[in-house]
């Protein structure tokens, strides 16, 4: 059993490398989503572990842009331990409100130290400058701009990509049709690849 799963997804660790082991394979077809609740660490456990066996080359984090992060991802960081950077602890001071916020086991600053270490690009894609971004308005503006960022960078048929998103976005919005306005639809991500950690059971 893949280590992270094993460390941080308790009674649903067997259920966990199942869903692992199906996104082992999709993810070398085309691009995956993957739904997660903030504060439970599965999904994350599911990347990390996806992340140490090289099979994610591009990291679409629900974060804001961060002018920081965008300067030190350009320069040359990729394949090395950042962990004593200073660059880095300056990001990571940051990023240390959202895992603050949530309490989520696995955190973001570890998950990004992992994805530079081998050699995964990061990009933060929440970008949408909403003023009510739970609003059924707020989250179709935020999928689009997230969507727009995706293809800006990837597309839904490539290989390697992932998009680690809270599970709420993976669902219509109110009053649109089937599959309007989700993430998977603005990123082009089929709905064969797309799993919802955030509500899955077992």
């Amino acid at each position: 059993m893949p280590a992270r799963i094993q460390q941080h997804c308790g009674n649903r660790a067997n259920s966990m490398e199942w869903q692992y082991k199906s996104a082992f394979r999709k993810l070398q077809l085309g691009a995956i989503a993957l739904g997660e609740a903030h504060d439970n660490p599965c999904a994350r456990a599911i990347i990390f572990d996806l992340i140490e066996a090289h099979l994610v080359q591009k990291l679409f984090l629900e974060m804001g842009e961060l002018e920081e992060w965008e300067k030190f991802r350009s320069n040359d960081k990729l394949g090395k331990d950042i962990a004593e950077d200073e660059e880095w602890q300056q990001i990571a001071f940051v990023i240390r409100y959202l895992d603050n916020k949530w309490g989520n086991p696995v955190t973001f600053a570890e998950l990004l130290r992992a994805a530079v270490l081998h050699n995964v690009q990061v990009f933060f894609f929440d970008n949408a400058a909403e003023p009510n971004p739970s609003t059924p308005q707020g989250m179709k503006n935020r999928n689009e701009t997230m969507g727009a960022v995706f293809q800006e960078h990837s597309d839904g048929a490539e290989p390697g990509a992932v998009v680690l998103i809270g599970s709420e976005h993976l669902y219509p919005i109110p009053s649109g049709g089937l599959y309007e306005h989700t993430i998977q639809a603005a990123c082009g991500i089929r709905f064969q690849h797309v799993v919802d950690l955030g509500r899955l059971k077992g």
